[in-house]
């Protein structure tokens, strides 16, 4: 399936206009809701979850034993089970043409999947240390963070090669695209910062001080703000602009977060204190904490039935969230 420049401004502006619908009619906060209704035996040690909604899909990555699993999201059962390379973290699922794709931090590769099979059918080579990864629909682009050398390899998706590097902070793990302004946000571990970097050219415009260890980033396409946890100061830290505009204290050692733009809300799994906390995106305020499984790293939403996926690493356990 390929997407067209008039079809993802259509997809991207209906997303816009509905999350608009919602929060202006937003429920207040005490109406936030989400069970813990079931969870799958993942076994190992899942890392990072991505979901194929249409496809009734989870991917799970196993940083362990350096595989990807596919889950069929309505009763749990295992697929498929794909190894992909050491250190498998990052999963991210592409609907435009249906592949996965997954970073491999031991073996320096981007590796592609399909997602009907899960076979492997790719291992790009990308920087050291890849962990950090987002995806570029309208110009099929990927973009992955290499805490190791210190920089984003951005990957052609039409050619599965790397078509250009560009320099980032110390340590960037997390990386964010939005697609309205076309700027990346990479979170910087190692110095405590957020750079703000123009897709277009690479060039860094902006370093935003947030301190303590920002480790993943999302953003909004919507309101434009940018969203990371910082697994030491145990906050999910909110920005605007260049500016912080808050510090939302969610438990201790936050790791992945994901966005429901439409109801207004960001679910960080919460290492340390082995629960996933939900934060209010319209006031910056933890409107539920919901205890998971063992040490969860990630978190992936389900943008038709509203369900969060989380990885429970120490458990081997994935977790289901369901809005009542």
């Amino acid at each position: 399936m390929r997407i067209t420049h008039q079809q993802y401004r259509r997809s991207l502006l209906a997303s816009c206009a509905l999350s608009v619908v919602f929060m202006c009619a937003a429920q207040p906060s005490w109406a936030v809701n989400y069970v813990a209704t079931s969870t799958f035996s993942a076994d190992g040690k899942p890392h990072f979850p991505a979901v194929n909604a249409k496809g009734k899909r989870l991917y799970a990555s196993d940083v362990a034993a350096g595989t990807v699993t596919m889950f069929d999201t309505t009763n749990g059962a295992k697929l498929a089970e794909t190894a992909t390379g050491v250190a498998a973290h990052t999963v991210v699922y592409n609907e435009a043409n249906g592949n996965v794709y997954v970073v491999n931090r031991g073996t320096n590769t981007l590796s592609v999947l399909s997602g009907k099979t899960n076979a492997k059918l790719v291992d790009i080579p990308v920087g050291s240390g890849p962990h950090g990864l987002d995806l570029d629909l309208l110009k099929k682009r990927a973009y992955v963070s290499n805490t190791y050398s210190n920089d984003v390899s951005v990957v052609d998706l039409a050619t599965n090669q790397v078509i250009s590097t560009f320099k980032a902070g110390t340590e960037p793990w997390g990386v964010a695209f939005n697609p309205v302004n076309r700027c990346l946000y990479v979170a910087n571990t190692g110095e405590g910062t957020i750079s703000r970097v123009d897709s277009r050219t690479g060039v860094t415009l902006t370093k935003i001080a947030v301190g303590g260890r920002p480790w993943s980033v999302k953003v909004s396409a919507l309101t434009g703000r940018v969203y990371a946890t910082d697994e030491i100061g145990g906050v999910l830290t909110v920005i605007e602009g260049n500016s912080v505009i808050a510090s939302v204290p969610v438990g201790a050692a936050p790791h992945g977060v994901i966005l429901n733009i439409a109801k207004s809300l960001a679910f960080v799994a919460v290492t340390g204190s082995n629960q996933v906390t939900i934060v209010d995106l319209l006031t910056n305020q933890v409107v539920q904490t919901v205890p998971v499984g063992l040490q969860p790293t990630s978190v992936a939403l389900d943008r038709l039935t509203g369900k969060v996926y989380v990885a429970n690493q120490g458990g081997g356990t994935i977790s289901v969230l369901t809005p009542q």
